[in-house]
């Protein structure tokens, strides 16, 4: 019964959290340096372009009728067009939802195959050497920033061993040969 009450707690908090996150992005990007009809314009746009483009996107509404207009968006389902590409951004999100799902299945399978046998071996060897050095890899992975990890498995993955691509997808008809060529060293 206990699972049942937080699973009810939690899904009467959504509509709060939902709201919350909907100020929040809404304000944020009013807020946000810049204006954003002369960024979709561009910097040498004229002031006609601006305007045009001001009125396009309903910035030259009261904020309150803006909010209004950006909740109803949200609840059709509409996300707006990308700045960038000038596409719908659920479409944005849905051409990168194949390589998002891949990096989390890949994050997950590596958390399975590494994380848990070293939090065992950690567990059974407490106080002693694969502890201490468990221990260390945890503190260091909390510790390093995200981005500078990523950058330190780049370089050693891509310049160092040569198995991933230094930028893109993987694929397994280059990937597999270059594992075995790296880990050559492990047959012999």
């Amino acid at each position: 019964m206990r699972l049942a009450g937080v699973l009810v707690r939690r899904l009467a908090m959504l509509p709060l959290v939902l709201l919350g996150v909907v100020l929040v992005t809404f304000f944020i990007s009013r807020v946000a340096p810049g204006d954003p009809a002369q960024l979709v314009a561009g910097p040498r746009a004229s002031p006609e372009a601006v305007a045009a483009i001001r009125e396009r996107l309903n910035l030259d509404a009261p904020i309150l009728e803006q909010f209004t207009a950006y909740v109803g968006a949200l609840a059709r389902g509409d996300l707006g067009q990308s700045i960038m590409s000038d596409r719908p951004v659920a479409e944005e999100i849905f051409s990168y939802m194949p390589a998002t799902l891949e990096l989390m299945l890949c994050a997950f399978l590596l958390t399975l195959l590494v994380g848990v046998p070293l939090g065992v071996l950690t567990a059974l060897y407490r106080d002693r050497w694969p502890d201490i050095g468990g221990r260390v890899v945890a503190i260091a992975g909390i510790s390093i920033p995200t981005f500078w990890l990523g950058l330190l498995l780049l370089l050693l993955f891509y310049s160092v061993l040569g198995i991933a691509p230094g930028a893109g997808r993987l694929d397994s008809s280059v990937v597999a040969p270059r594992l075995r060529r790296a880990f050559m060293w492990s047959t012999v």
